[in-house]
């Protein structure tokens, strides 16, 4: 098989995650932020996973990815998912200035759905689903927004589904999808 790399760089908003795409498989690749490195290996998929704790992939970070042949050079975007309004069903958020961000969700049947919007000049963008698709508890949210190069910030979003599995016999309940730091009673 004829493969040529064109690495890209996805990198999650506000978090420890930076994700490489279209490397040559087998390869070190080497993350540089500030006076800070780590190095992976390509997986067979040309994917490379870096966890940069503790430094957070905040606004304006940036990334150098390399692997002596190709670089990639990356500035973390103002991208967040701020509010998700379930009675309207839109989602809205920040990125920077007069941006595009694509919005998809895809909620607890797997019904998915995207859309294109552009960030005001305040950097707010807003994304309504009403025509296509009920948000509500077990969606999923994600947004991005790339450079040119398909380098991309991104953030996720989820609204829990809680449920809980009772077992008698065994003695015991156990519950899955509850909002992380919720008390159960």
């Amino acid at each position: 098989r004829w493969f040529v790399p064109d690495p890209y760089v996805r990198v999650r908003s506000q978090s420890t995650y930076a994700y490489g795409y279209d490397w040559a498989p087998g390869v070190e690749v080497t993350l540089t932020i500030d006076d800070q490195q780590w190095t992976e290996i390509v997986d067979e998929q040309g994917e490379v996973y870096f966890s940069t704790y503790p430094n957070i992939n905040e606004k304006g970070t940036e990334l150098v990815l390399t692997d002596g042949t190709h670089t990639v050079q990356y500035t973390v975007a103002d991208l967040k998912i701020t509010e998700v309004d379930e009675q309207l069903e839109i989602i809205r958020g920040t990125a920077d200035p007069n941006q595009e961000v694509r919005v998809s969700v895809r909620d607890k049947y797997d019904t998915y759905k995207g859309l294109y919007v552009t960030a005001n000049t305040q950097g707010l963008w807003e994304a309504d689903f009403s025509i296509y698709m009920d948000i509500g508890p077990g969606t999923s949210m994600w947004a991005y927004q790339y450079d040119n190069d398909e380098n991309a910030t991104w953030d996720y979003n989820h609204i829990p589904d809680p449920w809980v599995y009772v077992n008698p016999q065994l003695d015991y309940v156990y519950g899955w999808s509850w909002t992380s730091g919720e008390e159960v009673t």
